[in-house]
């Protein structure tokens, strides 16, 4: 008997072994692992913070670069989806043409009897001509002071509003709006007096300006003539404050008038085919 035992003895610590050496071996690889992924860890947050070092001192050059008067919103981002640009043309009219063809375009357009609708009749719609050069160059700093603002300041680099509109504009600066010999300024009244009272103004005055607006673009197009539709931004109540209106009234658009340069390009967008925004049921 003991003999048996002294015979499995052997088996028995082998196989102890064994285990205790896989155990081991299992232990091993586990803090392997665990050690492995907390330097990576380590690296990686050690690499972001490099970066964004790196980025923190480069936004200063940039914010500085972006006051230039030539500065790009492509040089303050990187992967700039830009249009290719096409030459614009349009037909140039003579004066006499041009009057001819702006009476045949009213005339056409009388026929529904009130020519731009509105709702309840109440044309909310001002049109202010702005030909005096020294307001057209304060009403574009104001202007351009704002878009810088959104540019850089309010929306900041590498936000998505500013990739979205640089295939339209590369830059803040607006010289249109003094190169041109007039500049509309569409402004929409926001409430009227009745009796000496305040009436606040719930007739869709927004939308009926709105409409008017694009019956005088098609007008300006008919004729010859070009615009570049304009938003004023948050300018708009020092814009009005420039041009001395009154309370009730609230800019909504401007509209620099004139003809386009030989020279102008403009990005080559392609328009939805009718299929996609129509249905018929």
């Amino acid at each position: 008997m003991v003999q048996d035992f002294m015979n499995k003895v052997p088996l028995f610590l082998d196989s102890r072994s064994s285990e205790a050496l896989l155990n081991v071996v299992v232990s091993i690889l586990v803090i392997a692992f665990i050690s492995h992924q907390v330097l990576s860890l380590f690296f990686v947050s050690s690499k972001k913070d490099d970066r964004e070092i790196l980025i923190t001192k480069d936004v200063k050059p940039r914010r500085d670069r972006a006051c230039g008067d030539d500065s790009s919103i492509a040089d303050l981002h990187e992967h700039i989806f830009k249009e290719k640009e096409v030459l614009y043309h349009i037909p140039h009219m003579h004066e006499r043409e041009m009057l001819r063809a702006s009476q045949y375009f009213y005339e056409q357009m009388k026929m529904r009897r009130s020519c731009s609708p509105s709702a309840g009749n109440a044309q909310p719609w001002k049109f202010c001509i702005v030909v005096d050069d020294n307001r057209k160059a304060e009403i574009r700093s104001l202007i351009e002071a704002d878009e810088k603002d959104n540019h850089v300041q309010r929306k900041g680099e590498g936000s998505e509003w500013v990739m979205g509109i640089s295939q339209l504009q590369q830059t803040w600066r607006r010289p249109y709006l003094t190169d041109a010999p007039l500049l509309l300024v569409v402004c929409h009244e926001i409430f009227t007096s009745v009796e000496d009272k305040t009436v606040r103004l719930f007739h869709y005055n927004q939308i009926s300006t709105a409409i008017a607006v694009g019956m005088l673009v098609s007008a300006i197009q008919y004729v010859g003539l070009s615009t570049v539709v304009t938003s004023p931004l948050n300018a708009g109540s020092r814009i009005s404050r420039l041009l001395r209106r009154p309370d009730n009234e609230c800019v909504m658009l401007l509209l620099p008038l004139g003809y386009a340069s030989a020279d102008a390009l403009v990005p080559d967008f392609k328009r939805k085919p009718i299929e996609s925004f129509t249905n018929i049921y």
